[in-house]
């Protein structure tokens, strides 16, 4: 698989959305059981998204195939759903990888219904006649000892502080990290990044990343680029219970994380 440049993808998609996701919370890692088109069964690649969802707001991320993805749903009052922010990595993989990463692109990008039946999580787009299956991923409860690892992954992380600024706003920063990624809400632009850590010394890198471009309010923007070069000063992580702790080389908390 050749890595080619990071693109950014802004969408904003009005779907129907059937009873089931408004009154089930979707919240969890989902992993693809089925993938048709037209009634046939298509061949699927091993994707799991997770999703995060807070009153109306859907947070998703994950793998579509060969690129990873993040973004947000809206639940509308009106019973429709706006998919918004939507950034992605632009890599090239197998003919038939890149096949189903296109129909499943497809198939949200004119999402018509999303629902749990039977604990199963169902997407549909029913004008491209496109329909996926997803079971819930159990996961256990990872150990509270001070950086364990992998004990900070696939988790929505809150960000509760940024060293230099006093307030936050009122839009909800987060964080969510992977082995690879790292995918996060600014208050204004959806970005990954590509994400490393070394249990050895607690130490991390986050490398340069595709973002959506946004612009939000002077105060907005204020507080992203406050939380963007604290963010990217980050060298160290620790984690002590539900707190995860970002710092430079020498131990100053920039950034910190609340469950």
């Amino acid at each position: 698989m050749k890595r080619k440049s990071l693109i950014l993808l802004v969408s904003t998609v009005i779907c129907a959305l059937f009873l089931g996701c408004k009154e089930e919370n979707v919240s969890g890692m989902w992993k693809i059981n089925s993938l048709q088109k037209d009634g046939i069964s298509q061949e699927i690649c091993d994707i799991e998204i997770q999703l995060d969802q807070i009153n109306n707001v859907i947070s998703a991320a994950g793998n579509a195939g060969v690129n990873n993805f993040t973004g947000e749903f809206i639940l509308n009052n009106n019973g429709s759903i706006s998919v918004n922010n939507l950034a992605s990595t632009k890599m090239m993989g197998s003919p038939e990888a890149m096949e189903f990463e296109n129909t499943f692109i497809e198939l949200l990008n004119g999402l018509s219904s999303a629902k749990i039946k039977d604990e199963k999580l169902i997407l549909e787009n029913k004008n491209a006649n496109l329909k996926a299956e997803f079971s819930k991923v159990v996961q256990y409860d990872q150990p509270t000892v001070t950086t364990t690892l992998n004990s900070f992954y696939d988790t929505k992380w809150i960000v509760s502080s940024v060293n230099g600024l006093d307030s936050l706003g009122t839009n909800e920063l987060y964080i969510i990290l992977s082995e690879e990624e790292l995918s996060a809400f600014t208050g204004i632009n959806q970005i990954i990044a590509p994400f490393g850590y070394n249990k050895d010394d607690n130490s991390i890198y986050i490398g340069e990343g595709a973002a959506t471009l946004a612009l939000g309010s002077d105060e907005e923007n204020h507080i992203e680029a406050n939380f963007l070069q604290n963010l990217y000063n980050s060298q160290k992580i620790e984690l002590n219970k539900n707190t995860l702790l970002l710092k430079d080389a020498n131990d100053n908390v920039l950034i910190t994380l609340k469950k």
